[in-house]
C-alpha cells in the first residue's frame, strides 16, 4: 500500500469560508491541484487540523476523494475550535462539533474518521486519536496566556478563570490534563498494529528554551517502546519530521499557515 501523509492543512486561512459553497468548491479544487499536488496515490492520511469549519472541511474532503482511493483522517486540536458566537450557538461544546462532523462523514464513502478507532485497509492495521498533550501546574499559567486551545475549546463547564488587566472576568470551559488523560487511556488498549496516527507528536520534538514548545507533544514515548509499529503519523508542530526511536519511524508533513515561510511537501511511503 501506498500512502500520502499531510497534516495542518488549515483551510480556512487559505480560503475565506465565508464566500458561497459554490465559490469556495472553486477555490478549493485549485487548492488542492496547486497547493497541496496530490499524486493519485492510494491512500491519504490527514493527521488532524482540517479547519475551523465542519462546512467548508467536507468540501475539501469531497474534492480529495477525487484522488485517492482511502482517506484516513483523525482530529487537531483546530478541530475542536469554536471561532464564533454562531459556532458555539450551534454546537454548545468543541466535542459536540467534533461528533456533528464524524456524523456527516458517514455519508461519505471510503473516508475513515479515526478517534480510538482501529481500521484494516488491504492487510495493513491502522489505530488514530488525536492525542494530546499534559500542562503542568507550573506552567499552566503559562498556557493560559500563550495557547488558544484554552480559548476556543469548550466543554460545558468552566475549568478556570481569572480577571485581564482591565478587571474584564475571563472564562475558560476546557481542562487539557483531563483530555490528556483520556487519550492515553485510548492508547492503553492498543496492540497488534502497523500504523498509528496522532495529532499531538507522541515525544518532545521542539526548542526546550521555548515555553510554548512543551504544548505541542505528548509523553508517549514508553507507547512507542510498547507499541512497536512500523509507523508513528503525527502533526501539531509545523516542521516536517523524519526520525526513528527504536523500531518505529517517526513521520510529520504538515502544510501549516498561508503567512508561514515553511511549507513542507506530502510525504509518500510504501508499506
Amino acid at each position: 500500500m501506498q500512502i500520502e501523509l499531510i497534516s495542518d492543512i488549515h483551510i480556512d486561512f487559505w480560503i475565506n469560508p465565508k464566500e458561497n459553497t459554490q465559490k469556495q468548491t472553486t477555490l478549493i479544487k485549485e487548492f488542492v491541484k496547486n497547493i497541496l499536488k496530490p499524486t493519485s496515490n492510494e491512500t491519504l492520511v490527514i493527521a488532524g487540523d482540517l479547519g475551523h469549519y465542519n462546512n467548508q472541511n467536507l468540501l475539501l474532503l469531497k474534492e480529495l476523494q477525487n484522488y485517492y482511493r482511502y482517506i484516513i483522517i483523525t482530529w487537531g486540536n483546530h478541530d475542536l475550535y469554536l471561532v464564533s458566537k454562531r459556532q458555539e450557538k450551534l454546537y454548545k461544546t468543541s466535542f459536540a462539533r467534533l461528533e456533528s462532523f464524524k456524523k456527516a462523514l458517514l455519508e461519505y464513502e471510503n473516508i475513515f474518521f479515526l478517534d480510538g478507532d482501529y481500521l484494516e485497509l488491504e492487510g495493513v492495521k491502522f489505530w488514530g486519536s488525536g492525542l494530546w498533550y499534559e500542562v503542568p501546574k507550573h506552567l499552566m499559567q503559562d498556557w493560559f496566556t500563550i495557547s488558544n486551545d484554552g480559548v476556543f475549546i469548550k466543554e460545558d463547564k468552566i475549568f478556570y478563570s481569572d480577571f485581564d488587566s482591565f478587571g474584564r472576568r475571563k472564562i475558560y470551559k476546557f481542562n487539557p490534563n483531563k483530555l490528556y488523560q483520556k487519550e492515553l487511556e485510548k492508547l492503553e488498549k492498543v496492540k497488534d498494529i502497523d500504523i498509528i496516527i496522532t495529532h499531538i507528536p507522541p515525544l518532545f520534538i521542539g526548542d526546550k528554551n521555548k515555553v510554548e514548545d512543551y504544548f505541542y507533544y505528548s509523553n508517549a514515548k514508553a507507547f512507542i517502546e510498547k507499541l512497536q509499529a512500523k509507523y508513528w503519523l503525527f502533526g501539531h508542530y509545523h516542521k516536517g519530521y523524519n526520525n526513528r526511536y527504536k523500531t518505529t519511524q517517526l513521520l510529520a508533513s504538515p502544510l501549516g499557515y498561508k503567512n508561514e515561510k515553511y511549507f513542507h511537501k506530502m510525504y509518500i511511503f510504501s508499506i
